[in-house]
């Protein structure tokens, strides 16, 4: 159910390894970020195949998974997670579970409005004579926007061929290599500077107190910062050229600016710090995040996940060397929330295709918050 509206699940299992498993609250939240990291693998095999069909205004099929967002604020929340799990040695248990309280809570109840609000739109839009005839799922000629071109054909025509066009042909492929190796290469840094770090004694090549230690966490931050320095750069620059082309954007495509960059920057990054600090994979942040930034909920839940499939295998692999979790335990649940997820996202796709109703995500967006953050006070307690 997490997975399927974009989050990781944290702040569900997070209590339920403190109660079924008897662990301590940083022992759980170390399994759940191994739990997060095999449903998150599952979501992506459903999300990475899936695209978001044409519409009538920009009428070109895309990736259901937005990799320019992704790339400028996964390592940010990256970097926000290896800050958080690094203060979570040396932060009491209540602290921990009375913040991840609070932040789901407040969440779930934004998520809520913004759920009552899209269930509003929806209805009236289903009262409303659709004359063109199509079904809900699907685009004006009964597609499931799945067409070999992504829609394209119908309007990639601008006269002279030019930027616009190849902007439109760039954004609908399917498996962009340039970007899904930016992301391995994002990945890829963290971890091997990780792995050397390790979380403290007894983990990693060095003691927590070594000079090299201190070296290593400090290098962590460097290369996620300035991946994401880069990337936003690269972002505004291609916003521009699209202005410039008369890209024909949908009404909820992310109009990237400098001001852009820092807001959603900066709640990422705070995404992060709670997400290694309670053992939550961020999604539960990110998503109202993105809600609020008017992205489509298909394409908010997937790349939500996508970006907590890198954070939360880095914060469970810092666990792993720590010794906080047994390998046994976190391959087992890894394993189990994979399976699971990946039927869950199946079934959230199916039903959003077939009705055209993303509001549902939503809502279960919403429920999943304030389960979590009901499971997290009770621990408190």
């Amino acid at each position: 159910v997490a997975t399927a509206c974009g989050v990781g699940g944290g702040g569900i299992y997070v209590p339920l390894g403190i109660v079924l498993l008897g662990f301590a609250p940083r022992a759980s939240t170390g399994l759940s970020q191994a739990s997060i990291f095999g449903a998150s693998l599952g979501g992506l095999a459903v999300n990475a195949r899936a695209r978001l069909p044409p519409d009538g205004k920009a009428g070109h099929g895309r990736p259901l998974i937005d990799y320019d967002a992704a790339l400028y604020l996964a390592p940010l929340e990256m970097a926000g997670a290896v800050l958080g799990a690094t203060a979570q040695r040396v932060l009491p248990d209540w602290l921990l579970l009375g913040a991840a309280s609070g932040v789901l809570a407040a969440t779930a109840r934004r998520t809520a409005g913004r759920y009552a609000a899209m269930r509003d739109e929806e209805r009236k839009g289903s009262e409303m004579p659709d004359p063109e005839g199509s079904p809900p799922g699907g685009d004006a000629e009964g597609g499931t926007g799945e067409a070999s071109d992504g829609g394209y054909s119908r309007w990639h025509d601008d006269g002279d061929g030019g930027p616009r066009r190849w902007l439109l042909e760039a954004d609908a492929r399917q498996y962009p290599p340039e970007k899904i190796a930016s992301l391995a290469l994002l990945w890829t840094g963290l971890a091997a500077v990780t792995v050397l770090r390790g979380a403290g004694p007894p983990a990693g090549l060095f003691d927590c107190g070594d000079a090299a230690f201190v070296a290593l966490l400090l290098a962590q931050f460097a290369w996620t910062l300035g991946f994401a320095a880069y990337q936003g750069r690269r972002i505004v620059a291609s916003a521009a050229a699209k202005v410039r082309a008369g890209y024909p954007f949908r009404d909820r495509d992310v109009r990237w600016d400098a001001a852009a960059l820092r807001l959603y920057g900066a709640w990422t990054l705070l995404a992060g710090v709670v997400a290694g600090l309670v053992g939550i994979g961020g999604g539960m942040v990110l998503g109202p995040l993105m809600l609020a930034m008017n992205i489509d909920p298909r394409v908010s839940t997937a790349t939500t996940g996508t970006m907590v499939l890198l954070t939360s295998s880095t914060v469970a692999a810092m666990a792993v060397a720590g010794g906080d979790v047994p390998v046994t335990y976190a391959l087992h649940f890894a394993s189990t929330c994979l399976a699971g997820a990946y039927a869950g996202r199946a079934a959230a796709e199916a039903h959003v295709g077939r009705t055209g109703r993303a509001s549902v995500l939503v809502g279960a967006l919403a429920a999943v918050g304030c389960a979590a953050s009901a499971g997290c006070a009770a621990m408190m307690v």
